[in-house]
């Protein structure tokens, strides 16, 4: 199972943090596997395929509602995976959704929290992209890997 979320903190940021964890429920453990910096006005939804086509067997796709794109859902549906993504409160038709794997994301929300108690991460005191995104690396792999 993939679970995808994007952050953004403040509206004036630079960059825009796109993280897919890989969820292993056999162990009830998560992992980052793909981290991806991007430009702050980068809409969520193009950056989803390019996550998606770095990792292989993905039977669903747990997304927030930053991801919910009629070409995204249509992209996933080609590649065999259900995406698992709510609709957003302006759409003119409802988009039907498994509420009961959407709870799963809560997972992803507390690796969020994890990451942010490391403060550099947390208040980005790195001016540049690449120094934040190195900073992120690291923390992740202390947090999660080792």
């Amino acid at each position: 199972m993939i679970v995808t979320r994007s952050t953004s903190g403040d509206s004036s940021e630079d960059e825009r943090l796109t993280i897919t964890w890989m969820a292993d429920y056999a162990f009830r453990s998560i992992r980052p596997t793909i981290l991806i910096l991007t430009p702050g006005n980068t809409a969520d939804c193009t950056v989803g395929p390019a996550c998606v086509s770095l990792l292989d067997g993905i039977a669903e796709l747990l997304g927030d509602k930053a991801y919910d794109s009629n070409s995204f859902r249509k992209s996933l549906r080609k590649d065999g995976i259900k995406p698992v993504i709510p609709g957003r409160s302006n759409r003119k038709k409802r988009i039907r959704h498994d509420k009961l794997a959407l709870k799963d994301r809560n997972v992803i929300e507390r690796c969020y929290c994890r990451l942010k108690d490391f403060r550099r991460i947390a208040t980005r005191y790195d001016k540049l992209a690449r120094n934040y995104f190195s900073a992120l690396c690291l923390v992740a792999a202390v947090a999660f890997w080792l």
